[in-house]
């Protein structure tokens, strides 16, 4: 298995990792900031790379929509989502989410 821990990095370079590294299994993006240009290049991304199992996005502050976008790329296994800020309607359809059998919220401050 292949980690790489970024926190301050372009979309592009990103993208351009992952797709050099086919063994890339987890990618860890604590403390990334996404903003919506690198989060959709994300997203597009793994809808065609399916090598990613896990993904942590713990500690970004993401956007409830963009972890549910997350949520739902099919060959995930494990998402990380601690310490973020979810709405109840938000948290509740990560919770109920049917193909990810791991979901991190771990430090989370659900709020109405």
């Amino acid at each position: 298995m292949v980690t790489i821990i970024m926190t301050k990095i372009n979309s592009e370079i990103l993208v351009q990792i992952q797709s050099n590294n086919t063994r890339l299994t987890k990618l860890d993006l604590r403390r990334y900031q996404f903003n919506a240009s690198n989060v959709g290049v994300l997203i597009a991304h793994l809808a065609t790379h399916t090598h990613l199992q896990t993904l942590d996005v713990g500690y970004t502050r993401i956007r409830a929509d963009w972890a549910i976008a997350l949520a739902n790329h099919p060959h995930l296994t494990s998402l990380f989502l601690n310490d973020n800020v979810f709405g109840d309607a938000e948290a509740i359809v990560l919770a109920n989410n049917t193909h990810l059998p791991s979901l991190n919220f771990e430090n989370n401050r659900i709020r109405k």
